[in-house]
């Protein structure tokens, strides 16, 4: 019997020992796997990451967003199992993806702490092939209704343009169901084209489509401008938009209404090809080309007809209108002898039409007469081509004249010999300027000649101001520190809510929101101003700590009170808190 129980100690101890070298052989894996190593442009498949354990600390590949878009994950999973191996963890962590462009994709590793060590993954490698372009045609699919539902289009002014002319494109999200989170996957080249994006401040509006009622949100606008001659594929927009699709079924908690599915369907919509045609020769011209393509005007001025010599007088002028405003080139002037230029000012005003800039350009010429005379200025000519006639347009002003009176009248003919009289003139000005200063120095002794009254006239000043410096300084020394202790404040509270938004475990979102409100409250309770309107916090910021970032704020709030009301991804918002809370932070310090 005792020889039989020292047996069954060596085999549980066999059995032991082979259970921890199976334990300690599966440690320190981290398994990356995809559900299609090949899949089409668009198509959703998982990716998961998983450990013989269970950790923490979980970092994704540093590369998955960038050629792929998450539509469901990090997701994490935990499975814990007891069999003849004994007990067992393992733990996943998955995404469900798409790709965004055509080609091959290395997602970079992952990584976990388990037990204070760091195990990383394998790379894996994607192939991503063009999405197929079968047309759903089943009325039941939801794909189909989804389509139906929800989906982009694009509003151009016209597809053909002259090379130099521009227009407003409009990418709208049209839908008449719940969506959310709608991602822009892909955006359009605009090959053959100067372009930019515009900040979009348009409102939300509805319109009918087909005998149908949609609400109509502007997803992306872009200003464009011809610059190369032919026919031109400017790409699409493709947009992934997450669209409730009615189903059969009933909601439990609410059987009054029906349940819905949520389909990510993918909106394609393909840009119209556009043309841009040449513009017509400039030969028969004098002007040379301003670059202008629109519809414009040319006007100028003087700031005064009639100055005194060595008085200062503006010669301004303005180019109104639309079009191409911000390229072209006003004329350049050149200005005789006879004056002192300073260097030109230049100012600009626009605004955005579906046409281009509309506005103005502004020059000033700054302009000092040496001598009288009546002078005739240099012409002015500009020459544009005018959108609406299709034709060249040229416009000269030749009839700008200024009379500076005053000094001694000059002809071109005697301009030389007034030179001559002006070098001798000044000769025998310095002759009287050496006697002036002789006799004044004879006389110096009758200057220091000081009465007792003006003596105590200067006493009594220098002490009266002396106490109105004293005053004045204990003034600025209590605003001072009273500035000082309300900028003290504001820091902690700033402070305060950075810190605490960082640390909770609320949404990206709900992050944001809490962000943002409590920011404009210690703006707003700074000032005792209880209003919450954009043109109020401009005010206040502009007289506040933050004075130097006004604009900047002032962009990032109205993008996050969009952020929060509507449906833009989480990495989205994610970047707009990480740009506030950058801004912010420099007034911590």
């Amino acid at each position: 019997m005792k020889k039989i129980g020292k047996y069954k100690i060596f085999l549980c101890l066999l059995l032991f020992l082979q259970y921890s070298s199976t334990i300690l052989a599966q440690e320190n894996q981290l398994i990356s796997r995809a559900s299609k190593y090949r899949v089409n442009k668009y198509e959703e498949f998982e990716i998961s990451f998983t450990i013989n354990g269970q950790g923490t600390n979980f970092i994704e590949p540093k590369n998955l967003r960038e050629h792929f878009t998450v539509v469901s994950g990090p997701n994490n999973r935990v499975f814990s199992t007891f069999d003849n191996a004994g007990f067992r963890t393992e733990q996943t962590i998955s995404y469900i993806i798409i790709a965004k462009k055509v080609g091959k994709f290395i997602i970079s590793e992952a990584s976990i702490n388990v037990g204070g060590k760091t195990i990383k993954s394998k790379p894996i490698e994607i192939e991503v092939t063009a999405a197929a372009t079968d047309e759903i045609t089943d009325p039941n699919d939801p794909k189909f209704i989804a389509k139906k539902l929800a989906f982009v289009r694009v509003k151009i002014p016209k597809n053909t343009l002259y090379v130099g002319e521009g227009m407003v494109v409009d990418y709208l999200l049209y839908y008449r169901t719940s969506v959310s989170n709608v991602e822009i996957l892909n955006e359009p080249s605009f090959n053959g084209f100067y372009s930019e994006v515009l900040k979009d401040e348009s409102q939300p509006f509805q319109e009918q489509v087909n005998g149908e009622l949609y609400n109509v949100i502007p997803l992306k606008r872009y200003m464009v401008f011809g610059q190369k001659i032919g026919k031109f594929d400017v790409g699409s927009l493709e947009v992934r938009i997450p669209t409730e699709v009615p189903t059969n079924r009933r909601d439990f908690f609410n059987p009054f209404f029906g349940s819905g599915a949520i389909v990510n369907q993918i909106s394609v919509f393909k840009t119209p090809l556009l043309t841009v045609n040449p513009l017509p020769a400039t030969s028969s011209y004098k002007a040379p080309f301003s670059g202008g393509v629109g519809n414009m005007k040319l006007k100028a001025y003087l700031s005064k007809s009639e100055v005194n010599v060595g008085e200062a007088v503006s010669l301004i002028i303005t180019l109104e209108g639309s079009g191409n405003l911000k390229m072209v080139t006003l004329p350049e002037l050149t200005f005789s002898d006879q004056f002192d230029q300073f260097e030109p000012k230049i100012s600009e005003r626009y605004s955005i039409t579906s046409k281009g800039y509309n506005g103005s350009k502004t020059v000033e010429y700054i302009l000092v007469p040496k001598l009288k005379g009546n002078y005739k200025l240099p012409k002015i000519s500009f020459l544009y081509f005018n959108t609406t006639k299709n034709t060249y347009e040229e416009i000269v002003i030749d009839n700008l004249q200024l009379n500076v009176i005053g000094g001694t009248f000059h002809s071109d003919e005697n301009f030389v010999s007034k030179v001559k009289e002006d070098k001798e003139e000044s000769k025998n000005k310095n002759i009287k300027d050496i006697l002036f200063i002789k006799n004044t120095f004879n006389q110096r002794k009758s200057l220091f000649t000081i009465s007792s009254t003006t003596v105590l006239f200067t006493w009594f000043f220098v002490l009266s101001l002396s106490v109105l410096i004293l005053f004045g300084l204990r003034w600025y020394l209590v605003r001072y520190y009273s500035s000082f202790q309300k900028k003290k404040e504001l820091k902690n509270k700033l402070r305060e809510i950075i810190n605490s938004m960082e640390k909770s475990n609320l949404s990206p979102k709900e992050k944001l929101n809490y962000l943002n409100k409590n920011f404009k409250k210690i703006v707003l309770k700074s000032s005792d101003n209880k209003e919450a309107t954009m043109s109020s916090l401009n005010n206040l910021l502009l007289n506040s700590i933050f004075a130097h970032d006004t604009q900047k704020l002032i962009m990032i709030i109205s993008d996050s009170e969009k952020a929060i009301y509507s449906g833009v991804s989480d990495d989205k918002i994610l970047s707009i808190i990480s740009e506030y809370v950058e801004i912010l932070k420099k007034y911590l310090n």
